[in-house]
């Protein structure tokens, strides 16, 4: 495998060298061709782990990778020495006699779509900073080659935003399972998934498509606690 060493740059604001650990071409003939990057850096104040699509075609589905997976590491990886510092220093001054860990940024697209019409990826980002665990965020992007512009969850699916929430609270309450079979525990369950798909888009709007299916994801807790992950529901499309 080889390893190459490249600077990146985002938006001008910030320069990181890099190494691109792996880069594997996908191409065959009933789809467009992109490289997944990958991405790591590794010191004592910072484990970074980047996995992300380098398409060819339309500038647009790259400038949003880099809007929405190198821009936000950058901004963080500017902070996060000093950040780990002052966390080092006030754990020794609070009697810690271990080593402060060093913060963690993992930035991952999965799955990945790529076709002659279509461009769809997932971007789930977790960072830690300390305490009991991180946080976890998602967002995607959906791209119409054709039609050259980014698609809404209504454009793929074609769907109102009360049609998708019955759906997905259709699906979400039978696959959504969790604590106590009690009569509280049930209602706290439900009352957790209808609140995280009341009727408005934006509740929708991170989602994939494959060309066959639509596949929509929540953050965690928006309809469910942290054990849950991150929930997502598919849909069969038509014609």
């Amino acid at each position: 495998m080889s390893r190459k060493t490249i600077i990146l740059t985002a938006a001008g604001i910030l320069a990181a060298a890099v190494s691109i650990v792996s880069c594997v071409t996908i191409a065959d003939m009933h789809s467009r061709s992109y490289k997944m990057i990958s991405q790591k850096e590794s010191h004592k104040f910072l484990d970074a782990d980047l996995k992300y699509p380098q398409f060819a075609g339309p500038r647009e589905l790259n400038a949003a990778v880099e809007k929405e997976v190198l821009s936000p590491y950058l901004e963080f990886r500017k902070s996060a020495e000093k950040n780990w510092k002052d966390t080092d220093s006030i754990r020794k001054e609070t009697g810690a006699t271990d080593s402060t860990p060093p913060f963690e940024y993992t930035a991952v697209c999965d799955p990945v779509f790529s076709d002659s019409r279509y461009a769809s990826f997932l971007i789930t980002t977790y960072v830690f900073e300390g305490g009991a665990h991180g946080d976890t965020e998602i967002a995607s992007c959906t791209y119409d080659r054709k039609q050259k512009k980014f698609l809404s969850v209504t454009d793929v699916s074609g769907m109102t935003a009360e049609q998708l929430s019955s759906r997905c609270r259709e699906t979400l309450k039978k696959t959504l399972v969790y604590g106590g079979t009690d009569n509280d525990s049930e209602k706290n369950r439900i009352s957790w998934i209808e609140e995280g798909t009341v009727p408005e888009l934006e509740k929708f709007s991170n989602f994939t498509l494959n060309g066959k299916s639509l596949t929509i994801y929540f953050p965690e807790y928006e309809v469910g606690p942290h054990s849950c992950g991150i929930p997502k529901v598919t849909i069969q499309l038509t014609k």
